[in-house]
């Protein structure tokens, strides 16, 4: 994870947010995020199931918990599913997941 941008009290990071080192603790805000779909696109192909996919989205989760402040907000850009000979609820899974961790304030479909 490396810096990308600063204006005033503004970051904006760009890295692998399975680790933010760099982000102190109770720090931030707010997260806008647009995670990878599993194997959706060959850039994103870097998991041998989707079980294994999930489990690293589990860590995503457990570090923007981590860097949120108490009241912090994180929003989540994720399809609801998607697949041409296999649907995948995606969707539904993240959410899942965002529920161990943070209070669920509503969806956005767009």
């Amino acid at each position: 994870m490396k810096p990308f941008y600063k204006k005033g009290d503004f970051w904006l990071y760009e890295g692998d947010t399975r680790q933010m080192d760099l982000i102190d603790s109770d720090s931030v805000d707010l997260i806008c995020t647009s995670i990878p779909y599993y194997n959706a696109r060959p850039e994103y192909a870097e998991w041998p199931s989707y079980s294994s996919y999930l489990s690293d989205m589990i860590q995503v989760w457990q570090e923007c918990y981590r860097v949120l402040k108490d009241g912090g907000r994180i929003a989540v850009n994720v399809p609801l599913g998607y697949g041409r000979t296999e649907y995948i609820p995606i969707g539904g899974d993240i959410t899942n997941h965002l529920r161990s961790h943070f209070t669920l304030r509503g969806h956005i479909i767009w």
